[in-house]
């Protein structure tokens, strides 16, 4: 089910949203300060915030730029809507990481269509989230096998030479034992650079999926 926070003192856009939402697949929750809606964020991460609220005292520019620079909220789309949007306003708004700002009077059709866009925007965000994180983790993963293949070879190379040259018996034996776990770290280095290569695969062959939630 997809998470719309809604931050407004008037119930008017609730109203409106629960109306033309399919309830079935979207749960709207209205906080009428600030500080409730933050608390409702961290409990339970949005997929998309409104923002339709009128106090003196609140900066929706600062609002925005706070949340993202969170890390956890940071890929949340945030629509401002008020009475009037200048140019500056909605500069500033765009500039703090604002999906987009609306006048609040916009048809019920066009604001369902910026929630199915947000919705698939932060959806995109994510995944490519992801795929960045598997992207270091390859990249890491192939640093490492390749600064233990170095000390390896050194390793394989004296244990090959020791095995010529010892006549001892037992001192074969050992070498022969050491000699197999070398062999077992070879085999690792190369299903790790396996499992990068697959890596880099995937990533290079992931289509990302555009398409929005579908509407009621």
């Amino acid at each position: 089910m997809y998470r719309i926070l809604l931050l407004a003192q008037e119930e008017a856009l609730y109203s409106r949203l629960e109306a033309f939402l399919d309830g079935d697949h979207y749960s709207v929750r209205r906080c009428d300060s600030p500080t409730a809606a933050h608390e409702l964020m961290v409990q339970h991460i949005p997929d998309c915030i409104f923002i339709d609220f009128r106090d003196p005292g609140f900066d929706p520019v600062f609002f925005c730029r706070t949340l993202k620079d969170n890390s956890r909220f940071q890929h949340v789309p945030i629509l401002y809507l008020s009475l009037q949007i200048t140019c500056d306003l909605a500069c500033n708004l765009l500039s703090a990481g604002a999906y987009d700002c609306l006048e609040r009077d916009v048809d019920s059709k066009l604001l369902a269509a910026k929630i199915f866009a947000m919705m698939g925007l932060k959806r995109d965000l994510e995944e490519l989230g992801k795929l960045r994180r598997f992207q270091s983790f390859g990249d890491s993963l192939g640093v490492f096998a390749h600064d233990l293949n170095n000390p390896l070879s050194v390793a394989v190379g004296n244990v090959y030479w020791l095995k010529r040259n010892i006549i001892d018996q037992s001192q074969t034996l050992r070498l022969g034992r050491v000699s197999e776990a070398l062999d077992r770290i070879t085999h690792l280095i190369v299903k790790a650079r396996g499992v990068r290569e697959s890596l880099d695969k995937d990533i290079n062959t992931t289509d990302v999926d555009l398409s929005a939630p579908s509407k009621k």
